[in-house]
């Protein structure tokens, strides 16, 4: 009777699933403190350079909410370990070099 590989062929493929949802996972989490870090830092800014209408949010404490929000982001990313952020230097440079390519494509489009 012939012996099939059947469960290796599925460990390894489950495995190596897993692993690359681990890595996805870490790197969508790494994504969205970066964006959050942006948008809490502009916060101040654009308070400063636009000026306040009847339909501006004014929240109490003033520019401390998004200080605070900024300064728990930065204690998150203190806490990621170099592989996290060896990934995501790398999904940045992917993503930069495909913002690159599509660049020359969409300014020939628009013109």
């Amino acid at each position: 009777m012939p012996a099939y590989h059947c469960a290796d062929v599925f460990m390894f493929i489950f495995e190596w699933t897993i692993l690359l949802l681990l890595v996805a996972v870490v790197l969508s989490a790494i994504a969205r403190l970066a964006t959050y870090i942006g948008t809490a830092a502009a916060v101040p800014v654009l308070r400063r350079k636009l000026p306040a209408t009847e339909r501006t949010i004014r929240l109490p404490g003033g520019p401390l909410i998004p200080i605070a929000a900024l300064a728990i982001c930065l204690l998150f990313l203190s806490a990621a370990e170099a592989k996290n952020w060896i990934a995501g230097g790398i999904a940045l440079a992917v993503g930069a070099a495909i913002y690159a390519a599509a660049r020359p494509a969409r300014s020939e489009a628009s013109a």
